[in-house]
């Protein structure tokens, strides 16, 4: 049967003679090869293929013309039982179809719903396992800021702000050696239990005193007495006039007389006890400038801004005192201008003369500190010759860095003794004074000293 060779290619011979059937042969390829046909065929027995059988599939059949089976042959792979010992999995690549993931190869049956008609769950999403993975260091790099930080900037400003106060507080201290201290000072007050006086912590009562010194009366009055009070508990700085008429028992003395008396009897020291012993506060210490030195002291710093007068008092400073610029309303005053201010007396009463005390007291402080603070050193190194106190040079320096402080951000309240409705006006051996309520005013001073 080798020498049979079947043909698909269409019969020849019906279009042909058969004189050509070599050259048919000749040129004919096997249709299942693609080759020539080899020489020992052609002069074989062909047979021709019918005409039905040429649409048949030709993988159907083999180069030779047999039939091949169109099942599948599913190749034989011997069953493999991976070793106990062995920790590989190669199950992977016997059976390439498995996967690494679960399947559902593996998954146990899953019982059927009862109810068909229900809704089925959704699918619940497979969470992976989180995976700690180390975080990469940061390597983000900080932008390379050119010129000065603000760091720096700021560290430049503040070692400039405390070279500068240091170098205040240096030159301050050194100063304030012009100062007259009474180094013979002494606090305690022989007239009156210390317990029985009203004091604080946080209150520092300083009694400002305006001497009259004149040569040529002989002596001094205390034309103006002040009691400033640096309270740190309520951040403020307080300021109570003492009337110069009240009428009081003066303890060194052992009798009643005018308040200034004590002064110019005995100093600050007297004037200090009889004011501890009449109204029950605790005064820690004092401070007197004179005359001179107040007016000084304005001329320095340039004139003083006093707002408030009233039209009474402009037409007095005109008329008596020949100050011809003065109006009502905000003046700028000269040093003389401004103690001619303070001493009014004629015009009303001595109310309202302590009250312009404290007004010109208060405008002092408010311009002294509009003044650079390197020209205030220097005026006030030409007016501390001019003072005289009991605190020490520190103390002098602290308390007048804290009243400046509780100054600037504080209230400044104000109060006055006798106070309203507190008083009485007698004429005794032939002065005119003012007779006190002692206890309604050492409470009302109390109150105001200390809440």
């Amino acid at each position: 049967m080798d020498d049979i060779y079947f043909s698909d290619k269409p019969n020849q011979n019906k279009r042909k003679p058969k004189s050509n059937i070599d050259e048919s042969f000749e040129s004919a390829k096997d249709t299942f090869s693609g080759d020539p046909m080899p020489e020992k065929t052609r002069k074989k027995f062909v047979v021709q293929m019918p005409d039905h059988e040429r649409d048949v599939v030709l993988r159907d059949r083999t180069p030779k013309g047999r039939p091949v089976s169109s099942e599948p042959v599913t190749p034989k792979v011997p069953d493999y039982t991976p070793s106990k010992t062995s920790s590989f999995d190669d199950s992977v690549y016997l059976h390439p179809m498995k996967t690494q993931q679960p399947s559902m190869q593996n998954r146990p049956p899953q019982p059927k719903p009862t109810n068909v008609n229900s809704p089925r769950p959704a699918a619940q999403p497979q969470q992976r396992p989180a995976v700690s993975r180390p975080q990469p260091a940061n390597r983000k790099r900080k932008k390379k800021k050119s010129g000065v930080s603000k760091g720096k900037v700021i560290g430049i400003l503040l070692l400039v702000l405390v070279l500068l106060f240091t170098g205040l507080f240096a030159y301050g201290y050194a100063i304030l050696g012009k100062v007259s201290y009474d180094k013979d000072f002494s606090h305690e007050n022989s007239y009156i239990e210390a317990g029985a006086l009203a004091k604080s912590a946080k209150v520092r009562n300083i009694l400002c005193i305006g001497s009259d010194a004149r040569s040529e009366i002989g002596g001094q009055r205390s034309d103006t007495m002040v009691l400033l009070s640096i309270d740190s508990a309520h951040h403020q700085l307080k300021m109570t006039s003492f009337l110069r008429d009240c009428y009081v028992y003066i303890p060194a003395k052992g009798y009643n007389a005018k308040l200034n008396a004590a002064f110019a009897w005995g100093g600050a020291k007297m004037l200090m006890d009889t004011i501890e012993y009449n109204f029950k506060v605790d005064i820690d210490d004092y401070l007197i400038i004179d005359f001179e030195g107040f007016k000084k002291l304005i001329d320095l710093m340039g004139g003083l801004d006093v707002d408030g007068v009233t039209e009474a008092e402009a037409k007095y400073m005109r008329d008596v005192v020949k100050i011809i610029y003065c109006k009502e309303g905000k003046n700028h005053f000269t040093g003389a201008a401004s103690l001619w201010y303070c001493r009014i007396r004629k015009l009303d009463d001595d109310f309202h003369r302590t009250e312009r005390q404290r007004k010109v007291m208060n405008a002092i402080m408010k311009q002294a500190l509009r003044r650079n603070p390197i020209q205030l050193m220097k005026i006030i190194e030409q007016v501390l010759p001019m003072l005289q106190t009991s605190m020490s040079r520190n103390d002098l320096l602290s308390v007048g860095a804290s009243a400046v402080f509780n100054f600037i951000g504080g209230k400044k309240p104000q109060h006055q003794v006798p106070a309203e409705n507190t008083w009485t006006g007698q004429r005794i051996n032939g002065q005119d004074v003012l007779r006190l309520d002692l206890d309604q005013n050492s409470q009302l001073l109390k109150q105001f000293l200390y809440s």
